[in-house]
């Protein structure tokens, strides 16, 4: 009786089943890669070029889902961002959020021109100072040169001060401004200030007054502080400690 031989597949026709589950494998991973490629801001020219070099050494992996990769970048299906997109947005994200800080320190560069010669030309009993910070510039305009002692009323010769101020001020129309007025520790007590607290607030006020109605400032944008004799930045035990505690501050936020 002849023994009849098992089905084998001849040598060297058909592929071995591993090979199939190969081919899937690799076919995943490329559908992987190309989703990474797509993400990133590589050319879509160097693309193409890496997806038909791949096609062109495996058999297996020159079509996603039957479908060519250069079909699917032809179709819009797989989309390469614009060369160079992604680096561009960034630095545009950084430049817009340093905007603020580069234009308070053109402030300061502004009102340290204008003032400089003021505190050369002129004997005041303290500077006109102006300093940078993180969230602010800070003026400082002392208080004898805006007004007679004990007086909230701008003297006549401070417009030109104030002028340049509001000028400057003018051009950064979108920041929020706080004026705080400071006296020193020496009591007061007038029928129109009772002490120094009202002084301050009523000097704080006038210099609001004075931007508002001369260089058409927002009222909305700026906002008055009285702080006496509280918040001194210098000694009150001295003639020029105390002639600098006597001062307008000016903050303008960015």
């Amino acid at each position: 009786m002849v023994r009849r031989k098992p089905d084998t597949a001849p040598v060297g026709r058909g592929l071995p089943a591993w090979l199939g589950i190969y081919g899937d494998m690799v076919t995943l991973i490329l559908c992987f890669f190309v989703l990474l490629f797509a993400s990133s801001s590589m050319s879509e020219e160097k693309f193409r070029l890496i997806a038909e070099s791949f096609a062109g050494q495996n058999p297996y992996i020159n079509s996603v889902g039957g479908v060519g990769v250069s079909e699917l970048l032809g179709a819009g299906i797989i989309e390469m961002p614009v060369p160079g997109q992604n680096e561009e947005d960034s630095e545009t994200g950084e430049e817009a959020a340093d905007k603020p800080r580069r234009e308070l320190r053109r402030m300061v560069s502004e009102f340290r021109t204008q003032f400089a010669g003021y505190n050369i030309e002129n004997n005041f009993e303290a500077p006109i100072n102006v300093e940078f910070f993180e969230q602010y510039v800070l003026l400082e305009l002392p208080s004898s040169i805006l007004f007679d002692p004990g007086k909230s009323g701008l003297k006549p010769e401070s417009y030109e001060i104030m002028d340049v101020v509001g000028e400057i001020l003018a051009e950064y129309d979108e920041n929020d401004i706080v004026i705080m007025g400071h006296t020193d520790n020496i009591p007061i007590s007038t029928p129109q200030f009772p002490n120094n607290w009202y002084l301050s607030a009523a000097r704080a006020i006038e210099v609001a007054q004075y931007l508002i109605e001369e260089h058409g400032m927002a009222q909305s944008k700026i906002i008055t502080q009285g702080f006496g004799e509280f918040r001194p930045k210098d000694t009150n035990l001295t003639p020029e400690g105390r002639a600098n505690n006597r001062r307008v501050e000016i903050r303008v936020n960015k």
